[in-house]
């Protein structure tokens, strides 16, 4: 069984990891990886590809401002159905370059709301002082062959709120986030944060720092935890999977599902997607 993931706009910088992930995902784990990069995207390719996760890398650090038509495809493409994922990287959302009388701004800040952030939230980049280290304290598949604490050999900087330069202010609180946005793991001063947020049809992954940054030739550590952030998301699939066995027994001893006018309309996309491709709908809730 296979995880299929499609790498949007990423960095150069990047390009090695993502290449590298898709000829080597046997070194991290035994769930198999299907990885196509593409600068060039629409909303009927990706519903032809049916990716299991969407990877933004440093998107607007690349430098690359998405297009109207590239803003709806992904939105219409994750809005959609159940089981979609994505993940974004670093400066993903919001990035400027060149002197102040020729500035380019590179804005893709209208995706925030997919990753559970104000899409009005004014951001910046941020250097980080020494290795970045993610302090956590939920035991998950995230962290699985990973030397805690998780020390990333990635591109030292962060994507983070203007004004105050981190996302976690003084009483714990995540700056300019939703409710539904959990903090997963966080360095010291709230400076760099893993962030997700789940909903009955998606899920989501904010990385603020850029971990497949050039971290291919040091000790691989970057390689497992972006192989590892994959997964976790794919494992909510897990769920939607229980409910495909609830609505099998409903269609074998009760009455047609074209019968249940009540029935609520995630259960009814679920089963046009069971019917669509039964083969990829089911995963591991702990590979």
């Amino acid at each position: 069984m296979t995880i299929k993931v499609v790498v949007l706009h990423p960095h150069t910088g990047g390009n090695k990891m993502w290449e590298h992930l898709k000829t080597n995902w046997k070194l991290y784990g035994d769930m198999g990886l299907v990885i196509t990069i593409y600068r060039n995207f629409s909303y009927e390719m990706l519903e032809i590809i049916q990716p299991d996760v969407i990877i933004l890398g440093d998107c607007a650090g690349a430098p690359y401002q998405f297009t109207e038509q590239e803003f709806e495809s992904i939105e219409m493409y994750m809005n959609e159905g159940i089981n979609k994922h994505i993940i974004g990287t670093y400066a993903t959302f919001y990035h400027q370059e060149g002197p102040f009388n020729r500035l380019h701004i590179y804005d893709n800040r209208r995706l925030c709301t997919l990753f559970g952030i104000e899409k009005g939230l004014v951001l910046t980049t941020r250097r980080i002082e020494g290795e970045i280290t993610y302090i956590n304290s939920d035991k998950t598949i995230l962290w699985k062959n990973i030397p805690l604490p998780y020390k990333s050999n990635g591109y030292t900087s962060s994507q983070v709120p203007l004004h105050e330069l981190k996302w976690i202010d003084e009483t714990g609180k995540l700056i300019g986030c939703s409710k539904d946005t959990k903090i997963l793991a966080q360095s010291e001063n709230g400076g760099c944060v893993i962030l997700e947020r789940k909903t009955e049809r998606m899920s989501s992954l904010f990385i603020s720092h850029m971990p497949e940054y050039e971290s291919v030739k040091k000790d691989f550590v970057d390689c497992q935890f972006l192989y590892n952030c994959i997964l976790y998301l794919v494992q909510h699939n897990y769920h939607s999977s229980l409910t495909l066995i609830c609505l099998n027994e409903i269609n074998k001893h009760s009455v047609p599902i074209r019968e249940l006018n009540s029935l609520p309309q995630p259960l009814i996309e679920l089963k046009k997607k069971l019917e669509r491709n039964k083969k990829n709908i089911t995963y591991q809730s702990n590979p």
